[in-house]
């Protein structure tokens, strides 16, 4: 490494020791910078040798954070990962750092609260919207049916 590139290194530890960073977001800016592949590579390298980037650790605190201050459920967070280039089996280890039980309560706090804004024609017409936000929001489509049928206490009535 010339001096160049590791003045170039040392900028890159100081961005990856501010917040957690993937891979692709140092890629990124190093791309700014105008860096060659080689020399890219090379720093991209050292700092996951020296453990400035750890993709493992990445995820689990975009997880972490993504769910409990976004209240993005898990579909929005793994493909949110998936366009970062995290690795697919980092992804769903990740996904342990979400409690199963609050994944739920989550998810049933924002349907209530989105439930008292909505203007809705018909109960038909609430189901809707209500699965439409969440579904937005990344959670997976049965666990919104059938938190939209306890809440809503059609419990019998099909949904779709």
């Amino acid at each position: 490494m010339n001096s160049n590139e590791r003045d170039i290194m040392r900028q890159c530890a100081g961005y990856c020791s501010t917040a957690e960073r993937c891979v692709s977001e140092v890629r990124k800016r190093l791309a700014c910078l105008d860096i060659d592949d080689e020399a890219s590579e090379r720093i991209i390298s050292s700092l996951v040798n020296e453990r400035f980037i750890d993709e493992a650790r990445y995820s689990r605190a975009f997880v972490n954070d993504k769910f409990r201050f976004n209240k993005w459920g898990r579909r929005k967070i793994a493909f949110e990962l998936k366009q970062k280039g995290v690795p697919s089996l980092l992804i769903e280890d990740a996904f342990d750092v979400i409690d199963v039980g609050q994944y739920a309560e989550t998810l049933k706090s924002l349907l209530l609260k989105k439930k008292t804004s909505v203007k809705a024609k018909s109960e038909r017409d609430l189901v809707a919207k209500l699965a439409s936000y969440a579904v937005s929001k990344g959670f997976e489509s049965g666990l919104v049916f059938a938190t939209i049928k306890q809440l809503t206490g059609l419990d019998d009535e099909p949904l779709d």
